[in-house]
């Protein structure tokens, strides 16, 4: 539970252990002092209503708290209910009936008003406008007594109907509206073929400048340390600058984008065709991207060669650092085809953009269906991503240098979690979530890179190209896991291996040994768990890390995409 949602607790406890028997006490009060006893035990019985309803309230409570309902969006409802409950106790009080009814009528279109602010779920609002015109005319019509009943129906209906949306917080209703919006989105998207870029692994052990695209340094020269660059302010408030707008295509060169077919029989051009051709900019680049052109190939300061301006270089592509005006971006650059890449690329592109208001931990980028030419193929354009650029350090480089700060290393869990909450309620899944795709800012903010295994709305029924890093998935995924809940298992292994380090640093040192491709787990360990020797331990754990290492064990004797180990169950035993 978050602490902003903590505070609705000192509400509940106001309304229903003062306010409520308060008022029975009154009551019975003034009926003690103007009867006999027993006329008064008759009196109080007659008002049995409010103690029952005391007691309900109060073990609702203790239920919402212990099941992590308070925060949740049904809290609106119970709110409401409260607020017609204790609308005959205002009514008894110095003011008329006709301020009375002002007074209430005011509270029911502030809260109508709170609702709409908070939840765009348009189903949501519609379903919370509903309940409003009943009050109203209970009040107008019937004594104003009445409101109780009304109030007490709408408080207990919005624990106990059924449906998975009791617990589902305000944020994660409106991120499931996205689902469809998405798919919009992605519906138009152009369509060919099959392929993403193959993750490799970093070569680099020490702190570097990240790349938000594949970080995959090829062979290239030993790195010596450099200065970091002058960051921008949105950098140092980790804020990162907006492609949106900066590729705009002029309305001469249309044409030069309608066709997004990907080049056939033709070599796809290499690294050095490519570190050749970014020399000048000008040509390599389509007219169709005049900003893109304007900018500036900015060199590798970790690579002893001079004139290296290649950041990154793997399978599947090469990276370079561009920077126009003022701000930092990453080019990548494709040298391996494969069937569906404008596809996968388009709908992954088009999606991050429809839930872009929602700051998810994505860099925001665009694919460029015909982007870079080579002097070997000066005619033929080949696609590329244009992302922003993301300075920091990856996740294994993070908790290296933080093992003395446990702090640290909670928050940055934490905020990981969060991250990955948002992302699976908008329905997405990045599908290779380990340590190197996770970079943390000198700011703290989270980014996941990397995208050639996502998962978005586009894709539902089709298979993955990748089953990403041993290290970090289910022994049992293939090509066909593939779905929204893609990311459960390896975000439970991420999620358990900071907290396992936070508590005991040197759990580090025993089980990563100084390893890029992991953190503390290993694919050994989720084929032959019963002789792993770290799940034996962080098993006679106490707390949460001994019972997220009991869900991580039954989680392997599950689907790989089974929801119990979903990133809302690990918040909960969190808590």
């Amino acid at each position: 539970m978050k602490p902003i949602e903590k505070l609705l607790i000192p509400l509940f406890i106001i309304i229903l252990i003062v306010i409520i028997p308060l008022a029975v006490l009154e009551s019975a009060y003034s009926i003690l002092a103007r009867t006999l006893i027993f006329a008064a035990i008759a009196h109080l019985l007659a008002e049995y209503e409010l103690v029952a309803i005391a007691i309900v309230f109060a073990a609702l409570t203790a239920y919402a708290y212990h099941a992590g309902y308070l925060g949740s969006h049904r809290l609106f409802f119970s709110v409401f209910g409260i607020l017609l409950i204790v609308a005959p106790f205002i009514y008894k009080r110095l003011l008329t009936p006709v301020q009375s009814e002002l007074l209430v009528m005011l509270a029911i279109v502030l809260m109508e008003a709170v609702h709409f602010i908070f939840v765009h779920n348009k189903l949501a609002r519609v379903a919370y406008l509903v309940i409003a015109p009943v009050p109203v005319a209970i009040m107008l019509l019937f004594p104003f007594q009445y409101l109780e009943f009304p109030g007490y129906a709408v408080f207990v209906a919005s624990f106990i109907v059924p449906g998975a949306t009791k617990r589902i917080s305000v944020s994660e209703l409106n991120l499931s509206a996205l689902n469809h919006a998405a798919h919009r989105a992605t519906a138009t998207g152009q369509s060919s073929g099959a392929g993403t870029a193959q993750p490799v692994k970093t070569a680099s052990r020490a702190k570097t400048r990240i790349a938000s695209i594949s970080q995959v340094p090829g062979p290239l020269p030993t790195p010596v340390p450099a200065p970091p660059p002058k960051q921008t302010p949105a950098e140092k408030q980790g804020r990162l600058p907006s492609l949106r707008g900066r590729l705009r295509a002029p309305s001469v060169n249309k044409q030069a984008l309608i066709d997004d077919s990907l080049p056939a029989n033709v070599p796809w051009p290499t690294q050095s065709d490519y570190s050749k051709a970014m020399q000048n900019i000008e040509f390599s680049v389509n007219t169709a991207y005049p900003e893109m052109r304007k900018s500036r190939v900015i060199p590798n300061p970790f690579v002893k060669l001079a004139g290296n301006i290649i950041y990154s270089s793997g399978n599947y592509g090469t990276v370079f650092k561009l920077e126009s005006d003022n701000a930092y971006f990453a080019l990548k650059c494709f040298t391996r085809s494969k069937p569906d890449l404008n596809r996968r690329y388009s709908a992954i592109s088009k999606t991050l953009k429809a839930v872009s208001s929602y700051d998810m931990a994505f860099v925001d980028f665009q694919y460029l269906p015909k982007a870079v030419r080579t002097l070997r193929n000066p005619s033929t354009f080949f696609p590329a991503l244009m992302m922003d650029w993301v300075e920091g350090t990856n996740l294994n480089v993070f908790i290296s240098e933080h093992l003395k700060k446990k702090d640290a290393i909670e928050r940055v869990a934490g905020n990981f979690l969060d991250e990955m909450i948002k992302i699976r309620g908008a329905g997405i899944a990045h599908g290779d979530i380990a340590g190197d795709n996770i970079v943390i800012s000198d700011s703290g903010k989270l980014m996941l890179v990397d995208y050639d295994g996502m998962y978005v709305h586009e894709f539902r029924g089709m298979k993955s190209e990748e089953i990403g890093h041993d290290n970090f998935q289910h022994p049992g995924r293939t090509s066909s896991t593939y779905s929204e809940r893609l990311d459960n298992f390896s975000i439970l292994v991420v999620y358990l291996s900071m907290l396992a380090v936070s508590d005991d640093a040197s759990v580090w040192s025993r089980y990563n040994k100084g390893d890029q491709d992991c953190l503390i787990f290993r694919k050994s360990d989720f084929t032959d768990p019963a002789n792993s020797g770290v799940i034996a331990e962080l098993a006679r754990a106490k707390g949460t890390v001994g019972d997220l290492t009991k869900m991580l064990t039954e989680a392997l004797n599950h689907d790989p995409l089974w929801e119990g180990c979903d990133p809302q169950s690990m918040a909960k035993l969190s808590k």
